[in-house]
């Protein structure tokens, strides 16, 4: 694999995720290429690649061992699946969590759009203790989180989930909703700014 590919995904995904901090893409390619395979893993199935940026990923050698250290809001799989960085017959499945009472099939990144939201939904409940919990009364989760974000455009993802969880939202069901959110949000900020629409700095009252 040259640097300079590298370098290409590590540049692309620092602009469609909110990473902090930023891959440093002056780093030698042995721990670029760590830190790009550490950024991957939060990739969701509705972030768009470069076809150089999948493949970059892809050629960097997965295996099971890069899946089991995941947080309880990651799920690459689904992205994985649909980008067809882990194929049918590679042996990279994350370890289930918790039990489930029939196995999630597998699918290939070719399938149609509406198996792979099959699989998204189920491997969801895979990290659900129990029958899934109502929904607090009020605002989805999804225009919670982006209420939330216009309060301070540059808040971090962690601190984005510890207000939410106060709010009241299961972070088990709307982890996922809720990185969109601030996904997309930041994303919409920083063209703002960039168009002269908004300021980084803060509005005094």
């Amino acid at each position: 694999m040259k640097p300079e590919d590298l370098i290409k995904a590590a540049e692309e995904l620092n602009e469609i995720m909110p990473l902090d901090p930023v891959l440093d893409t002056t780093l030698s390619p042995d721990k670029l290429a760590g830190l790009v395979k550490e950024a991957a893993l939060w990739l969701l199935v509705t972030d768009e690649l470069e076809d150089s940026t999948v493949k970059t990923i892809k050629d960097l050698s997965w295996n099971s061992s890069d899946f089991k250290n995941l947080k309880e809001s990651q799920d690459p799989m689904p992205a994985f699946i649909r980008f067809g960085i882990i194929e049918e017959e590679h042996d990279a499945e994350p370890p289930k969590k918790k039990a489930v009472k029939k196995p999630v099939k597998k699918v290939r990144a070719e399938v149609p759009e509406e198996e792979v939201e099959e699989v998204v939904e189920e491997k969801a409940k895979e990290h659900l203790d129990g029958p899934p919990k109502a929904a607090p009364l009020g605002p989805s989760a999804y225009a919670t989180a982006l209420a939330v974000m216009g309060t301070n455009p540059n808040m971090e993802m962690h601190t984005l989930y510890v207000i939410m969880k106060k709010k009241g939202f299961d972070l088990r069901i709307s982890s996922g909703t809720i990185k969109t959110a601030h996904s997309i949000f930041r994303r919409v900020f920083r063209s703002l700014v960039d168009n002269g629409y908004a300021s980084t700095k803060p509005i005094k009252k």
